[in-house]
């Protein structure tokens, strides 16, 4: 009776070690009721068998029990967050998960500069990978940025081609050739 007492509690510190590193304690009541389908929001009030399922489940999705592990996860976030905002990758369903860890795992392995599954990678080689996003979102907010000016020329010019201003046409016609000329250099 000791030992099932003793391997129930460490899967509820082991439950709330992946909730802490991952820092989402916070969420500890809607991941429990999520995965009882509403039944209860107790850790408590699990079975042995589902609290078992429910950390190996945890565990599966790369939830952190270590403070190594912590670190790593941490890095793997951010180098997502950079992947949703260069759009990468998108969606949120389970099936899109899939889909977007295939996606970044080939783009790693194939393009990065470790050459390794992203869930491979030790934290040095996730600070590596981290910088080789966050340099690919800045190529890509500049981008975005640069589309937006000449956009904003490019209406200017309609403006000043109504009004029949055709000094301002001219430069602004030498700042829209400036700004595409700048973009195609970076490009290269």
């Amino acid at each position: 009776m000791q030992k099932g007492r003793d391997t129930r509690a460490s899967q509820i510190r082991l439950f709330y070690a992946m909730l802490t590193n991952s820092g989402l304690l916070e969420l500890k009541e809607n991941i429990i009721s999520s995965f009882t389908n509403g039944r209860t929001v107790r850790i408590t009030e699990l079975s042995d068998v589902e609290l078992q399922k429910l950390c190996s489940t945890m565990r599966e999705r790369g939830f952190p029990t270590t403070q190594r592990e912590t670190q790593e996860y941490r890095l793997r976030r951010k180098i997502f967050a950079l992947c949703f905002d260069i759009g990468l990758i998108y969606g949120h369903t389970p099936e899109d998960w899939l889909m977007n860890y295939a996606k970044v795992d080939e783009f790693c392995m194939t393009r990065g500069t470790v050459k390794k599954g992203l869930m491979e990678q030790g934290a040095a080689e996730l600070k590596k990978t981290l910088r080789q996003f966050s340099a690919i979102a800045e190529k890509a907010r500049a981008a975005k940025e640069q589309e937006k000016t000449v956009t904003m020329l490019e209406r200017e010019l309609k403006k000043a081609i109504q009004a029949e201003n055709f000094e301002l046409c001219d430069t602004l016609k030498e700042q829209i050739e400036q700004h595409k000329t700048k973009h195609k250099t970076r490009k290269k």
